[in-house]
């Protein structure tokens, strides 16, 4: 068998690169059904491999604006024992093999089964979504997000006090990302420890809960970065070993610590796509049988792909919705006083193909009000044992009036998010910003010197306004004080 995936191409006049778009041959054509990935290069090589069918690697890179001409049709091909694959060091590798692709596409057959169209876009999906934070080898990549939406940067992190600057400056955002980057930036704390005949492991031990510590101060309400870090620890000092000289047993935590840290980043993937999975059930109660309009979605700050390192939690919902063939538009609130809905959220959903209006967060009771959302998804950092709710500032106020314009409220939560700890609400910690983000907000004074400033990251939405918690587990339901126990994992 061969499997052929087909795109549209243009090459930029008088470079050897070539521009990607792909096209749907799967959907009527007034839908769009592939993202239409502005300025993204590729570099076509291909080798001929033994036994048939072509492969090769495809090069993504965010930066050319070139003008274009000559169209054609690029049509990568693979042999039955083969896999297609695209890699990239800015985008996510993506490999399905072609027995899995096997059963979705038949050349030449006709008409495309939807459940076919929804693998081929599983595949894209994962292929080109830009990663919030890869491993280089020797650095954490991050997606400088206080760039977006006008440049795309990335920035390598070498050391723990340059994650914990990132951090701490919203470079990487997001309570799932925030701990993925730290359980990097701990091993980038210890990687460059002395190991040699004169190392001591209680030495090392105390320079890695210094490490560990300093990066949980970065940011206190996000409960993923204390769990990660304390995951992280907690891993590098496991493991029976026998008969290791200490130089070596240093090597060996090291190497503990990166392994447990690149882990997480392969897991944090696998927990947003089964938590969309789950969420896209309540989706689907929302829309209309007959296809007449799009469910619409009202989401509050990011909390998609740039908020994890891919799929994202409140927005996984939407992107596996949109593989599955719904119609949907998201309302996006700009999210003062840092706008990460209308610099984040509008861009990332833009660059995935999903519909998405920017609006002030003042507006969301008019848009409510004229009957134009379904629903309310929103992340949050830190869920209390009671279904209590901490999530950017402004949450409680959308979570107030849905309940008024009767929409359903629910918070997407990986089980890292929830603190069984905290009985409730008042007491999660909550972040005091820089008044400068209110005073000068995008660079321009913006109101008087001398007046006082108020400026918490977050708020806490109570449990009784949440219709229900979407976890990768399933999707929780009050009463949250019994639910959220079964929904967690049991220790062993």
């Amino acid at each position: 068998m061969v499997v052929r995936l087909t795109f549209a191409i243009a090459k930029p006049a008088g470079s050897p690169i070539i521009q990607l778009f792909p096209r749907n041959p799967f959907r009527r054509k007034s839908q769009s059904f592939w993202p239409n990935i502005r300025g993204v290069n590729l570099s076509k090589r291909f080798k001929n491999r033994t036994g048939g069918g072509e492969s090769g690697t495809l090069e993504l890179c965010p930066r050319c604006r070139g003008k274009f001409q000559s169209c054609k049709q690029f049509v990568a091909t693979v042999p039955e024992a083969g896999a297609l694959r695209f890699e990239c060091g800015v985008f996510r590798t993506a490999e399905i093999a072609c027995g899995a692709l096997a059963a979705g596409i038949v050349p030449n057959k006709g008409a495309v089964r939807a459940s076919q169209a929804r693998l081929l876009n599983r595949l894209y999906n994962a292929a080109v979504m830009i990663q919030t934070i890869t491993w280089t080898g020797s650095a954490a990549r991050l997606l400088d997000q206080t760039k977006l939406p006008t440049e795309t940067v990335y920035v390598d992190i070498t050391d723990e006090r340059q994650m914990w600057d990132a951090i701490k400056r919203l470079v990487v955002r997001g309570a799932p990302a925030i701990g993925v980057a730290a359980a990097f930036g701990v091993y980038l704390g210890v990687r460059d420890f002395p190991q040699d005949e004169s190392a001591d492991v209680s030495t090392f031990d105390k320079r890695l809960d210094e490490v560990c510590d300093y990066l949980k101060s970065s940011r206190p309400t996000a409960v993923n970065l204390a769990w990660a870090v304390d995951r992280i620890r907690h891993y590098a000092r496991g493991g029976a070993i026998d008969r290791a000289y200490p130089w070596q047993l240093i090597g060996i935590r090291k190497a503990r610590i990166l392994e447990e840290a690149l882990k997480m980043l392969e897991e944090d993937t696998a927990i947003c796509r089964a938590l969309g999975a789950h969420g896209v059930t309540l989706l689907e109660t929302l829309g209309d049988p007959a296809g007449g309009r799009p469910i619409e979605i009202l989401t509050h700050c990011n909390a998609g792909g740039l908020a994890t390192v891919q799929y994202g939690t409140a927005l996984a919902p939407i992107y596996v919705g949109a593989e599955r063939g719904l119609r949907l538009h998201v309302w996006a609130d700009e999210t003062r006083p840092l706008l990460q809905g209308s610099r984040i959220t509008a861009y990332e959903l833009q660059q995935n193909g999903i519909p998405v209006t920017v609006i002030c967060d003042g507006m969301a009771a008019s848009v409510m009000s004229q009957g134009k959302v379904d629903a309310v998804i929103v992340g949050t950092d830190r869920v209390a044992a009671n279904g209590d709710v901490a999530n950017k500032i402004g949450t409680l106020g959308v979570a107030i009036l849905a309940r008024h314009f009767r929409i359903p409220f629910y918070v997407a939560a990986p089980l890292s998010s929830i603190d069984m700890s905290l009985p409730d609400g008042s007491h999660i910690p909550i972040e005091q910003r820089d008044p400068a983000e209110i005073t000068r907000g995008l660079g321009k004074q913006i109101t008087p010197d001398g007046v006082g400033i108020y400026n918490p990251a977050f708020d806490v939405t109570p449990a009784s306004l949440v219709t229900a918690i979407i976890t990768e587990n399933g999707v929780v339901k009050p009463p949250f004080e019994r639910s959220l126990r079964f929904a967690m994992p049991t220790k062993s």
